[in-house]
């Protein structure tokens, strides 16, 4: 087992594949072309050094400014986005506060935040709908060009009802994250007075998460993004003068796994809190490495849950496929497993003992079940800070691209989904 920075661990009996020996050569030159700029898509690698540029900015010192202005305003946030535009917010939201952060906003004096747009469903529109009648609310719309169908039909009627209720006033509770210059949104924005935060050209929507994008909404949930930025600062120094940071050695182990054959990445996550940073991996890799009949599938788990579910299949079924990435995040608190008076035989097992004891149990049966079974896995081990989780998200940044580079694709296009949307656009339903 190797420790990284931030308690970040991966390793176990898989690290003598991945030494530098055996991939340093392939690793060293992917890493040197993503941080030469000088491979393909090399024009969307500004997020290599964005942490530190934006954490001594000014827009970063407004966007805290809104975000301050906006949680005084406001008992609910309707945030508007998909895929990049609205994971990253949610994903930390919910690794922050749980599940039932907008159950305990008020409490804690917070608005309610709902995402819409990442998908269509009439009925949860119209569910949201109810829920914010008789609220103050506004809106954060995120999308760089504005022409993305999904959120663009969910925010207009959004819109709608805003306009509706507040009149000339709703310009003033809009808020858009956008293009700095070009695009249906960024026009639109211009042309109501809408209070605005320009994405950069050289981020795409995957990689954004430390701009506006991600900070904005975070900011309104009152968590602090000060300490998210200053673990992707940490992380970004590391990667850069270190090719074997935790980030080398990940970018390593998908590679081994990749040129073995196998085809499916497993991330099982400890505990429901972080299952959103299962599906946050889910695009920045899908997307950046799944092209030219290349990639690894990234699927997620969440163990003890799925052990009881799909867990038999991934421990005996068809061998050579999966492989699995345990993560396990440290939890915030504490619950004692009590004495009772039940006849259940567990009070001896138990005596002393607390949840999370259960929980590194069954997430160390399961690995080595699975590891018997002929499924390679690794742990990823994450404190519990914000601090911790900058510094593992701009790593998975950083591995990701390195990772792409080696097994020959371009980590920051997406033509496939470039090419649903335009489908999408020119589908005969809508003449239904």
């Amino acid at each position: 087992m190797i420790k990284r920075t931030r308690k970040h661990v991966i390793g176990e009996a898989l690290m003598a594949n991945l030494t530098e020996e055996l991939w340093g050569d392939l690793h060293k030159m992917a890493h040197d072309r993503l941080y030469s700029k000088s491979g393909e898509g090399s024009e969307m690698t500004d997020w290599i050094d964005w942490p530190l540029k934006y954490q001594e900015s000014e827009e970063y010192k407004r966007l805290k400014e809104t975000a301050k202005r906006i949680r005084n305003q406001n008992d609910v946030v309707i945030v508007v986005g998909i895929g990049g535009s609205y994971l990253t917010p949610k994903m930390i939201i919910q690794s922050e506060y749980g599940e039932f952060y907008n159950e305990l906003a008020e409490e804690n004096q917070n608005p309610k935040i709902y995402f819409v747009g990442c998908d269509l469903s009439p009925d949860r529109i119209n569910e949201i709908l109810e829920l914010i009648c008789g609220c103050e609310w506004s809106i954060i719309y995120i999308s760089k060009s504005g022409g993305t169908m999904e959120p663009a039909l969910v925010f207009r009627t959004f819109w709608q009802k805003l306009y509706e209720l507040y009149g000339a006033e709703a310009d003033s509770r809009v808020y858009a994250i956008t293009d700095a210059q070009k695009g249906i949104l960024r026009s639109i924005a211009n042309e109501r007075g809408w209070k605005s935060f320009a994405i950069p050209d050289g981020i795409g929507g995957r990689y954004s998460a430390f701009t506006a994008c991600g900070l904005l909404p975070i900011a309104v949930a009152g968590i602090d993004t000060d300490k998210l930025l200053q673990g992707a600062v940490d992380a970004m120094k590391d990667c850069s003068s270190n090719p074997n940071s935790f980030a080398g050695i990940y970018a390593r182990w998908r590679y081994f796994n990749y040129f073995q054959g196998r085809k499916v990445e497993l991330y099982a996550v400890n505990a429901p809190e972080i299952s959103f940073f299962s599906e946050w991996l889910k695009q920045l890799f899908g997307e950046s490495e799944g092209k030219d009949g290349k990639g690894l599938f990234t699927t997620s788990a969440i163990f003890p849950t799925d052990l009881h579910s799909i867990g038999q299949v991934i421990q005996e079924g068809t061998r050579n496929v999966i492989f699995e990435t345990f993560i396990n995040r440290e939890f915030k608190t504490s619950v004692k497993i009590p004495k009772t008076n039940l006849k259940d035989n567990l009070n001896e097992k138990c005596q002393g003992k607390e949840f999370y004891q259960a929980v590194a149990a069954a997430m160390d049966g399961a690995f080595k079940a699975h590891t018997k079974g002929g499924n390679l896995c690794c742990t990823i081990k994450v404190g519990n800070t914000l601090e911790d989780m900058g510094y593992l998200m701009q790593s998975m940044f950083v591995s990701c691209a390195v990772y792409c580079y080696m097994i020959g694709v371009n980590p920051f296009n997406q033509p496939g989904v470039e090419l649903h949307k335009t489908n999408m656009k020119s589908s005969p339903e809508w003449d239904n």
